[in-house]
């Protein structure tokens, strides 16, 4: 009877094994679920190869190794899955994407992980300590144009995120439809691409490839302490939160030569048009939202909200409007709010034009 079976769900703790040989028979299976958080269910390939008639799964397998035959399999029986989860290891995270993979505690990668044939829509990796970016030569995460969430948590030995070296081998722009981006929990992270000259030279690098992260809308970093600066002019951003980076200095910053090259007098305009929420909080060596001499064009921003831990920020740049050529100071954009402790508030400096403080809004923690 099972062998006419089209939907199965096995998503509970409690199941002990899958019987071998079980899984090949059930050859009209279209949906298959299992728990991806118990380990004793974790599947091999060469049992899900038969399932020709799949179109929705949920499921973990061994190893990598294990992943990327069950991904062959599927590439060379030309069937794409509809909606999948895929997990190495197991996971808690929350998905929110039809097409995700999931890699957790894998200490030995070897191979490549097979992404693009499989239209991958989110990858969360939790836990790879020996990771030290996302792309190199021989990585096709390069080739994952379809992404739009990458997450990654408590990897100790990632630095970057993309290596400036990836972009001299292929076309192909990493992470060019990524539209979130989630770090946490990443000691030894010092920058999203960094130009990578050989280990321990390496320096972050604000020189990208402009289809590099072109649609990322909104980027959360949290307890990356080695962070000092992120990318400038990401300008389809969205929402910016940081939180607990130790070493940020700044979070919008520009090349030094850059600002040697202009001048001491010239503004450096950051454009981020479509930002609506900057927010941050547990940062004691920020010193400024963007350099001294930078100046924000975002007519968007509706809340810069500052909620504690940052008491070396003493500045908030001028802003300067999409259309018009006037002075930056004294300009607001109309719906922007800025939310913080009235202590943090009065403590600020305001350079040579004290009107500018009386055209922002400030609302402080406590009122209504």
């Amino acid at each position: 009877m099972l062998i006419k079976l089209r939907y199965l769900d096995l998503r509970v703790h409690t199941l002990k094994e899958i019987p071998a040989g079980l899984l090949p028979k059930l050859v009209h299976l279209q949906h298959l679920s299992f728990e991806v958080d118990n380990e004793k269910t974790s599947l091999k390939a060469e049992e899900m190869e038969p399932l020709k008639k799949l179109e929705c799964f949920t499921g973990s397998f061994e190893d990598i190794n294990e992943l990327n035959k069950f991904i062959s399999s599927m590439q060379q029986s030309k069937k794409n899955l509809i909606k999948y989860y895929l997990v190495v290891g197991s996971s808690f995270m929350t998905v929110e994407r039809d097409k995700t993979v999931t890699i957790r505690g894998v200490q030995n990668w070897e191979g490549e992980l097979i992404m693009h044939p499989i239209e991958i829509q989110e990858l969360i990796i939790l836990r790879c300590d020996y990771l030290r970016n996302l792309v190199d030569d021989n990585s096709s995460f390069k080739n994952a144009i379809d992404l739009r969430i990458c997450s990654i948590w408590g990897c100790k030995g990632i630095e970057c995120v993309v290596p400036l070296s990836s972009f001299a081998s292929s076309s192909a722009h990493p992470f060019q439809s990524l539209e979130v981006l989630n770090l946490q929990w990443l000691p030894k992270l010092s920058a999203l691409i960094m130009n990578d000259e050989g280990i321990g030279s390496a320096t972050t690098s604000t020189l990208v490839p402009s289809a590099t992260f072109s649609h990322l809308k909104k980027i959360t970093i949290v307890n990356c302490s080695s962070m000092k600066t992120l990318l400038p002019n990401l300008q389809n951003l969205e929402d910016i939160h940081v939180v607990a980076c130790i070493q940020l200095v700044e979070i919008l910053g520009g090349e030094t030569s850059e600002v040697e090259e202009k001048g001491s007098d010239a503004l450096i305009k950051f454009l981020l048009p479509k930002l609506r929420v900057l927010s941050f909080s547990e940062l004691p060596n920020l010193k400024s939202i963007c350099s001294k001499s930078g100046v924000m064009v975002c007519d968007s921003l509706q809340l810069v909200h500052v909620l504690g831990g940052c008491n070396k920020l003493k500045r908030i740049p001028p802003f300067v409007p999409l259309v018009g050529n006037g002075q930056p100071f004294a300009y607001a954009p109309p719906s922007l709010t800025i939310k913080s402790w009235e202590e943090w508030w009065e403590s600020l400096e305001w350079d040579d034009d004290r009107n500018f403080k009386n055209v922002l809004r400030f609302s402080p923690f406590g009122s209504f």
